[in-house]
Order: structure tokens, then sequence, then C-alpha cells
């Protein structure tokens, strides 16, 4: 890592965890600058902005365009809007610094990568439990084959949040933007899981909500099967009462066994092995850490890693692909704890969860937003169609931007061999003269803005491959559909 040269960082959401963020970027620990914040509440703008001594916006846009100096943008709004504000940002060209999880859904991360790759920067998913002292030395003895063949893994997540905690914040506790203790509070050990045992081939999940006024659920627990035949075991709650209990690994092999750990998977508890080196007696103090809350340490070293890897050309050890497999365990998770305990594969399709993100999803999202840009957008009445019996879902939604209509839909075939997006826009113009309502193909009216955008392109009539006439205009916008490039 080049120490001499500071990347330049702007924070999007400043909120609960960009306390750690930003305590990281400004520590003098790593080679980073915070140039400056953004936060659509601006109390909480201006209370960050003013503690580090650094210029404050309400639109992220605005940041942007006055410090076009930012190499890298830390996002940490709220889970729902990271795959809508991962996309709106990577035009920029700037690198990603997305919080976990990564998204709510499979297809949201999809398109996410196809932008960030699209535009030509990198994205990286916060995983900061990975750097945590404790599981650095475990993983290294995983590395080294100190386990041998791998028997068992558990993880335990007994934390406490209380009513005040999902009432501080709207979205806290709703399935449309947060989801519940998998998603959150126990993501970050379920990425350690699998990172240590491997792929997973199936899991079975029940899930309840106890303590807590809430959508989502409080506690869950789940087994677990890897390909590489060993067992797992995963429980999480956040209704422990009266305090925090713990947040810990255990990995059992058949040459050794570790068990991290403190509230935080912070310090080594057991560290065993047959073939003992004289490193050994010195692991559990050298490498346990005490933490002030359940966010540990991990965030510099974190930071630290994509810092080294965008100066270096080198991998990260979290980018896009890796905090997609964490959406695919969890997206299973609630699909398998919403069909009674069914066994499910990752990445299998979604049925009966409702653990779906914000309505329409990304697509519906960014068109609102993108469509909000222009000043002139009007959302009119839409319609939502779901046959779970068929695995369909359907989205209308109806936009009028000046005197142009747009008809946008989004439909999920989940039944198909991979879950199937298709998403169109229509925009219907009564044509100037009037001649009984027909339509005007869409080109011929370039300098209207939502065609000079860049993430809408019209559509020639003679493309349309289900055109009734001469001209039949379509818009699309294929980076938002998770890449698929089809017209209706």
């Amino acid at each position: 890592m080049n120490t001499d040269k500071k990347l330049k960082f702007g924070v999007v959401g400043c909120g609960r965890v960009s306390g750690n963020h930003l305590a990281a970027l400004t520590s003098g620990k790593i080679p980073s600058a915070l140039v400056a914040v953004s936060d659509i509440v601006e109390a909480r703008a201006k209370e960050q902005g003013e503690k580090y001594g650094v210029p404050y916006y309400t639109n992220y846009h605005d940041m942007l365009k006055q410090h076009p100096e930012i190499e890298v943008v830390d996002i940490m709004t709220p889970t729902g809007y990271h795959a809508e504000h991962v996309i709106d940002l990577a035009r920029y060209g700037r690198n990603i610094v997305v919080e976990k999880p990564m998204a709510l859904r499979v297809s949201d991360c999809d398109a996410m990568m196809d932008a960030c790759k699209r535009n030509k920067c990198r994205l990286f998913v916060v995983k900061q439990n990975r750097f945590n002292r404790a599981v650095v030395a475990a993983r290294r003895a995983l590395d080294e084959g100190r386990f041998g063949k791998l028997v068992l893994g558990t993880v335990r997540v007994r934390w406490m949040r209380e009513q005040k905690y999902y009432e501080q914040d709207d979205w806290h506790g709703t399935w449309a933007l947060d989801g519940g203790v998998m998603s959150q509070q126990a993501s970050h050990h379920l990425d350690l899981l699998q990172w240590f045992m491997g792929p997973i081939d199936t899991m079975q999940c029940q899930m309840a909500t106890r303590l807590l006024d809430i959508e989502v659920e409080d506690t869950s627990v789940a087994i677990l099967r890897f390909k590489n035949g060993a067992l797992g075991a995963y429980e999480a709650t956040v209704a422990t009462r009266p305090k925090d209990l713990e947040g810990s690994l255990s990995i059992l092999g058949e040459k050794g066994s570790v068990i991290i750990g403190g509230h935080a998977v912070n310090r080594i508890l057991h560290w065993q092995f047959k073939e003992e080196r004289p490193e050994d007696a010195q692991i559990i103090q050298e490498f346990s850490q005490e933490v002030p809350n359940v966010y540990g340490h991990g965030h510099t070293p974190y930071l630290g890693n994509v810092i080294a890897a965008i100066q270096e050309g080198n991998q990260a050890l979290v980018e896009g692909p890796e905090g997609k497999k964490n959406i695919e365990i969890l997206s299973a998770l609630y699909e398998s704890a919403a069909s009674n305990g069914q066994a499910v594969h990752p990445g299998c399709p979604v049925k009966n969860s409702k653990a779906v993100g914000r309505g329409g999803g990304v697509f519906v999202g960014e068109l609102e937003h993108r469509l909000a840009l222009f000043g002139q957008a009007e959302l009119l009445p839409g319609y939502f169609f779901d046959e779970p019996g068929i695995g369909l879902k359907l989205f209308l939604l109806f936009f009028k931007v000046g005197d142009h209509f747009l008809f946008e839909a989004e439909v999920f075939a989940e039944d198909l061999l991979f879950p199937a997006q298709l998403a169109v826009f229509l925009d219907i113009r009564q044509k100037e003269g009037g001649d009984g309502g027909q339509q005007e193909d869409a080109q011929s009216h370039p300098a209207h803005p939502i065609y000079q955008h860049p993430g809408v392109h019209a559509i020639p009539a003679s493309e349309n491959r289900r055109s009734a006439g001469p001209f039949r205009p379509a818009l699309r916008s294929p980076h938002l559909c998770g890449g698929h490039d089809q017209t209706l």
C-alpha cells in the first residue's frame, strides 16, 4: 500500500454505522482523506461535516459535482436503497464501497455489479469482521491445513435490540428497506461461516418474532450442509435480555478446533490442534481484542484493504461477487423459513418469502429517482400483481413527464431455469396535429431531456419485435433490469 498517496473519499449516509467509517478514514492509520459527507437529513450531515471539518451536503449529486476530486464513494444508506444508490452513483466512474448487506435481492446485486462494470469502477462490500485479529489467525490456520477435514461450523449471535432501536428510524425492521436479524446484525457471522466452511449445498431455516413489534424476524435458527460434507449451525437473535451476550464462531475439524467469542467475534476462547506449534501458546493473548461495541475494530483494516487493492490493482478480500454470495444465502434462508423449513439451495427462486426489498425493486426505485431528476415527473396510479402459485410477479407503473406518458412494467418469472426479469418502458405521446391518437416515434424528439439521459435509450420501431405499425416507440434501461436487454 502506498502510504504517501491518500485516496480521497466522499461519504453517502451519516447514520449510526457511519461513525466507524469516518473514524477509520480520518485515523491516520490508512492512506485516506475525507473530502465531504452527505445525508438527506441535514442535521446528520451537518453534525458529521462539522465534527470532521469537511463540507456537508443533502444531495450526493451536489457533493460529487462540487468535489470532482473524490475517488471513492462510501455508501451507508438504508439497505433497501443500496442498489439504487450504487447504480445511480456508478455513472460518475468512482470506485464504490457499500455497507452490508450488499442488497436485499440477488438480482439487485447483479444490477449493481453490471452498473459498476459498465462505468469502469469497482464495487467493494463491507465485511469488516473478516479483519478481526482473532478471525485472521483462525483463517490462517485454515489456509495452512491445520484443521484437516472440516466437521462442523457454528455461529451464534445473541444480541439485544430494544424497541426504541427500531423506532428511531422508520425503515428499521421493515421488509422493504431492512430485513431482520439475519439480514442485518448476523449477516457478518453468516459470511464468516461460509468463508471458513466453504460453499453451501442445502440449508433449512426457521424464524420467529418473539419480543419486538416489527415486521421482520428477531430470532432465527438454521442448519446447513456444505458441499464438502461438513455441517453447520446458525443461531441469531436480537431478543437476548437483558444485554448483549455473544457473537461467536466455532470451527471443528479432524485435526483441531477453534472457538472465537466475545461480543463481536473478537476473542479467542479455545485454540487447539493435534500438531502443536510454539506460537500456539501466545495465540489467545496476541490475537484477542477488547472492543467498545459490537462493530469491533475491523473497519480500519477493511478500508485499508480496499485502498491497497485500488492503488496496486489487486483483488480486495470482499468485492461484488463475494458480497453477492451472502445475499444468495440470506435470500434462500428467508425462502426456507417462509416455506416451513423446506431445504433450499443458495440462490434458489423466491416464491414465498417477504424479503424481496422495495416493491418493484431497484428498477422501480431507479425510475422514480431518475424521472425526478427531470423536475416535472408525476407518478400516476400503478398496479401490482402477485401469483405465488406460478412464481409470477408483475409491477405496472405510470409516469407523466411533460406531455410524455411513461409506462413501466417489470415482470419476474421465478419458475424459469433461472430468475428472469423483463423490463420495458413505453413512451406514448400524442402526435402533434391530432390524427386519432397515432403514436409518434421517440427518435423524432431527441431534444427532450429524457432521451438525453444515459440510463434511457430510444428504440427505433424497426427493432421492436411486436410492433403493430410503423411507430411503436419504447424506452429501455437494460442496466436497471439485471442486464436483460429485451423489449415488447
